[in-house]
């Protein structure tokens, strides 16, 4: 019997490298930042600016801004966790187009802005970003895509803003890695849980998530399970034929539009 005791040696030092390298490069698999700050009009946004937000942690946060005309209502929009602020512009776009103002957050570790990424820390920089958005505008929605919904379901949960709208969002990290990785106790491994599940119940605002019956990141299912747990009004549109990457082409802001409208939420163009 001894090659069944080396075989369960193997087996359980197998299974303690497999957790011990999750543990140790998960923020480097959740957090991908790459690239080099971009100056907005050299990338496309011609009536962007750059602008650096400080937060109570003391990093700098780079972003872009665009004032809305003539600028009551705003869009605060966090990118997923591979975007940069430079591959969004034809979203940004559709969103000045449509008259409101914008704030395209760049969070720390990612091109431009100081810090190592971490859920508390883009948390803040959510908090801050929304806060110097605030100042200048009554009223601001909060725009996440993916990781960016989890940020912004967070925000929602310390501030109040005139809405939430969520694009293939995930009903939490630790949901995510215990499909990708069954054989391991991810709830105790998981630095960064981002709970969405439990924070959207919190949310106080008018929530519209947008779900894809294709997408192969975050299976659409996770966009149903924050719909259930959400509280009215709400509103979900799930695209059966849609990947995590194709929503915007599938007028995805229109109908962003039409919500907002239907809300009351104007960006008085």
């Amino acid at each position: 019997m001894e090659w069944l005791s080396k075989l369960a040696i193997a087996l359980v030092t197998a299974y303690v490298v497999a957790g011990g390298f999750l543990f140790a490069m998960q923020r480097q698999i959740l957090f991908r930042p790459s690239g080099e700050a971009v100056d907005p009009r050299i990338a496309g946004l011609g009536a962007g600016e750059a602008v650096t937000i400080a937060t109570p942690d003391g990093e700098q946060l780079y972003g872009w801004f665009v004032p809305s005309n003539p600028g009551r209502t705003a869009v605060l929009y966090l990118h997923g966790n591979g975007a940069t602020l430079a591959n969004r512009v034809e979203n940004y776009r559709e969103i000045v187009d449509s008259g409101f103002g914008l704030l395209a957050l760049s969070y720390r570790g990612y091109p431009g802005s100081t810090g190592s990424p971490s859920e508390p820390g883009l948390i803040t920089d959510g908090v801050a970003a929304y806060d110097w958005l605030s100042e200048r505008f009554s009223d601001v929605v909060i725009f996440g895509e993916s990781l960016g919904a989890a940020v912004g379901l967070a925000i929602a949960n310390e501030r109040e803003p005139a809405a939430l709208v969520l694009e293939a969002p995930f009903s939490a990290v630790v949901d995510i890695a215990a499909a990708r990785y069954p054989f391991l106790p991810v709830n105790w491994l998981v630095r960064d849980p981002f709970l969405s599940r439990e924070r959207i119940a919190e949310v106080d605002a008018p929530i519209l998530i947008f779900g894809a019956g294709r997408d192969q990141v975050v299976p659409g299912e996770h966009a149903k399970v924050l719909y259930d747990r959400a509280v009215e009004p709400k509103h979900l549109i799930f695209m059966d034929d849609a990947h995590h990457f194709d929503l915007w082409e599938r007028e995805l802001w229109p109908k962003t539009l039409t919500f907002l409208r239907q809300m009351g939420i104007s960006s008085d163009y």
